[in-house]
């Protein structure tokens, strides 16, 4: 089964040599206090899109194809994802499931990835609140945010939050990766 999940671009390195563990397993919580949900720490969650929309970068900026068994697990009404996806959980992922990492070209030359890592350079597609309420990217609004927001690590402050020249926020929503 293909699922994906995202994940932090600086955790990278260790996913590919450990593979994906539970919170409990590997103790790398990035949620601040409060803002979990009452999900289980003991398994490994992941993803199937069920709309265009395909990654969900507040959970890391580096999205990744996994091929494995996992069982189906049910979204509260509540959460913000759902009807978005369909969430899977599993004990761990091995790193021999992990089949392609994608990350948005435009990031390349902000990040520092692992050189070791068989990175898949993906587009990237999202809408902003521009002057006429929520409107595509254009590559110059991209760009700008691509330089100014910190997306290494969702640990920091105003991750995925970009700023314009004139100091206003640039936040994505409704962000697709395109790759095939």
């Amino acid at each position: 089964m293909i699922l994906y999940k995202n994940v932090d671009i600086c955790d990278l390195k260790s996913i590919m040599e450990k593979g994906i563990l539970s919170l409990d397993a590997c103790g790398n919580n990035n949620w601040d206090d409060g803002k979990r949900g009452e999900n289980s720490t003991s398994v490994v969650y992941l993803f199937q899109p069920l709309t265009k929309e395909n990654s969900f970068p507040e959970y890391g900026a580096a999205l990744l194809e996994i091929d494995c068994s996992a069982d189906r697990s049910e979204m509260p009404d509540f959460d913000v994802h759902k009807g978005k996806y369909e969430e899977y959980i599993t004990e761990q992922v091995l790193p021999s499931q992990i089949r392609r990492i994608f990350i948005p070209k435009i990031f390349r030359p902000y990040i520092e990835a692992p050189t070791n890592l068989d990175i898949c350079w993906c587009q990237m597609e999202a809408d902003y609140y521009g002057d006429g309420g929520l409107e595509k990217c254009s590559s110059e609004i991209l760009e700008q945010f691509a330089r100014t927001a910190p997306f290494m690590s969702a640990k920091a402050f105003n991750f995925f939050r970009g700023m314009n020249k004139d100091r206003t926020m640039i936040d994505l929503y409704n962000i697709i990766y395109s790759f095939e």
